[in-house]
């Protein structure tokens, strides 16, 4: 399942039965997980702040 904003992915969420591995990703570490947080903030507040109100 995609989560699109402006028809731009935002999130991609994968069914739990499907391991990563199948798809080529790996699990990110708490500090690239922080990183990007603090890089993509400005970005991602609009859905958060629409989030927020469901």
């Amino acid at each position: 399942m995609a989560i699109l904003k402006g028809g731009t992915v935002v999130v991609y969420l994968v069914p739990a039965k499907r391991p990563l591995e199948d798809l080529g990703h790996r699990y990110a570490t708490m500090e690239e997980l922080q990183a990007h947080v603090r890089e993509s903030r400005e970005q991602v507040q609009p859905v958060l702040d629409w989030l927020r109100d469901k």
